[in-house]
């Protein structure tokens, strides 16, 4: 068997894949609901980060902008 999320190769017992964490096991609602929620969190985390580094290289044109208002 293969996940088919990373393409890892998976016992034919497995529940998760081992590489990835994919469930592979289990009642396909309950397998689409843990799969969702854990690329959602992906998504997020990595929004998040994208979110923090813009942050980051925008402060100084921002504190520049805030500067010469308060001026």
């Amino acid at each position: 068997m293969q996940c088919p999320s990373c393409s890892a190769a998976l016992s034919d017992d497995a529940a998760f894949c081992p590489s990835c964490g994919w469930k592979v096991a289990g009642d396909p609602i309950d397998r689409a609901a843990h799969n969702l929620l854990r690329v959602s969190r992906e998504v997020l985390d990595s929004g998040l980060r994208l979110a923090g580094k813009t942050a980051k290289a925008i402060e100084p044109a921002v504190d520049e902008t805030v500067k010469e208002f308060k001026e």
